[in-house]
């Protein structure tokens, strides 16, 4: 029996009305039918096995793609860019998931842009169609319980923050509650950190003593990269009431010294410049102020 080999999709077309995306499949990637998700994936793996027991494969889907985001198009840039994207914007994405021969749940998940044609390295591969929200972040949470560490399980947070859904933030917070997994973990910090309305979440975070050190200082980076109104605020905020934890205290000079809002950056680092009785902290604010200054001159 030959082999199948993906050489991607043939055709992803839009409606002239801009409704629903039609997928055909192109020479290689082989359509499966089913009523929901689950059971694409159950008769995708069935196919697989029965085609190409000892080869590894793909199995992918389209997902509802949250608008700002640019994935693998800007020039310079690998992998996801959200936010003032522009031109660069993605509109349409796949999640696809590499099976090794006989593995029960992916070893390696991406989000790959549909604008283009997907690479897959020449694999068997197996298009599951478009999926609806509800059933694909199900899916995703399941494929974390199945695998809840290492890139795969990074990667599914990643997929689950893209798409485009009120209950995103919601399922994060879930991930961050029930993972015992730190880079996981701070994965989901990261990207609640650039949906609206989380800031008071991630001070908590920050704040709390006992929460694992790498996610308070994923919080603090989320919450100057979240660039809420409150961002600076809240950031001396949390340097003033960490007197017992340098670390942070360090994480909070750096990343407010990075801030976009150039003056009350510069006024907060003068703050603990003046005030700051650890000689060590107030080196690293005068620092900081120093090469804003110089930028400043070279710019002029």
């Amino acid at each position: 029996m030959r082999k199948l080999y993906a050489w991607g999709l043939a055709a992803i077309l839009l409606s002239a009305s801009g409704g629903a995306v039609a997928c055909a499949q192109g020479r290689g990637f082989v359509p499966v039918q089913g009523q929901t998700l689950p059971a694409r994936v159950d008769e995708a793996l069935k196919l697989a096995r029965a085609r190409a027991a000892r080869s590894r494969f793909w199995l992918a889907y389209e997902f509802n793609l949250r608008g700002g985001v640019a994935i693998d198009s800007v020039p310079g840039l690998s992998g996801v860019a959200t936010g003032k994207v522009g031109e660069f914007e993605t509109r349409r994405a796949g999640l696809f998931m590499l099976y090794e021969p006989g593995a029960a749940s992916p070893s390696e998940i991406k989000v790959l842009s549909l604008d283009q044609t997907p690479a897959v390295g020449g694999l068997p591969a197996f298009w599951l169609e478009k999926s609806a929200n509800e059933e694909s972040l199900q899916f995703l949470q399941g494929l974390l319980k199945a695998r809840p560490s290492g890139p795969a399980a990074q990667q599914a947070v990643v997929a689950i923050a893209l798409h485009d859904d009120p209950s995103v933030a919601a399922v994060l917070r879930q991930v961050l509650q029930n993972s015992q997994d730190v880079p996981v973990r701070t994965t989901a910090v990261a990207w609640l950190g650039r949906l609206p309305g989380q800031l008071p979440l991630l001070a908590e975070l920050a704040r709390e003593g006992r929460e694992q050190p790498e996610v308070r200082h994923a919080a603090v980076t989320a919450i100057a990269k979240g660039r809420e109104p409150a961002f600076l605020s809240t950031l001396e905020d949390l340097y003033n009431n960490a007197a017992a934890d340098r670390d942070l205290k360090a994480h909070i000079i750096r990343v407010a010294a990075k801030s976009e809002d150039k003056g009350a950056a510069a006024e907060f680092l003068v703050k603990v410049a003046e005030n700051e009785p650890d000689e060590d902290l107030r080196r690293q604010a005068l620092t900081s102020i120093n090469k804003k200054l110089y930028r400043r001159k070279a710019r002029q």
